[in-house]
């Protein structure tokens, strides 16, 4: 299972430099960057913080997309900012976890969900912290998504609770399940 991951980070440690390129001019950009942080006080300079790193990614793109040498990585790269460039092992490890790992994990019980809980909070908290992708509206969906997988499986522990109490008319059954995804959509 681990074969596939360690395929991915082989071939995207080979070409690192071409996935993630170096810029002539980013010293400037950090220094822009610690002079934003430095004379705009709070919200306004992480803001524009932000914006220098994304008009540095995005010169990165350019001179990674003109690349023809690592066109056949692209199908692991295309959708992933230049400086997360390793995601897509991340991804496939997360998935393996959910659907692999998980299945496994002791079958039927309390510790599989709680399992799933803490991976998909900490999936949840990595995809917060890089909002690896290249389109800001995939790291918005990404965020709205990974909070409701986590809602899902506290909800199935409730409800493997209050079946283990024997209170099979749970408040956490159906539309209750459906009203907190809603809210973490919203």
């Amino acid at each position: 299972p681990v074969g596939v991951p360690a395929c991915f980070f082989i071939a995207l440690f080979r070409w690192r430099k071409q996935l993630n390129p170096p810029l002539k001019d980013a010293d400037q950009d950090s220094q822009e960057k610690e002079d934003a942080f430095r004379n705009r006080p709070g919200e306004f300079g992480l803001v524009y913080a932000r914006y220098l790193v994304s008009k540095q990614q995005m010169k990165k793109i350019a001179i990674r997309d003109a690349d023809p040498s690592i066109r056949w990585l692209q199908f692991l790269y295309e959708d992933f900012e230049p400086r997360c460039h390793y995601f897509p092992v991340f991804e496939s490890l997360r998935r393996i976890f959910m659907i692999g790992v998980l299945g496994l994990c002791y079958p039927g019980s309390m510790s599989q969900i709680t399992v799933g809980v803490f991976g998909s909070l900490i999936s949840a908290r990595v995809f917060t912290y890089f909002a690896p992708y290249i389109r800001d509206d995939d790291d918005v969906v990404s965020e709205a998504a990974q909070p409701q997988v986590a809602v899902f499986f506290f909800a199935m522990l409730l409800l493997f609770v209050s079946e283990e109490l024997e209170h099979r008319e749970s408040l956490f059954s159906g539309p209750v399940i459906a009203i907190c995804n809603l809210i973490v959509i919203a």
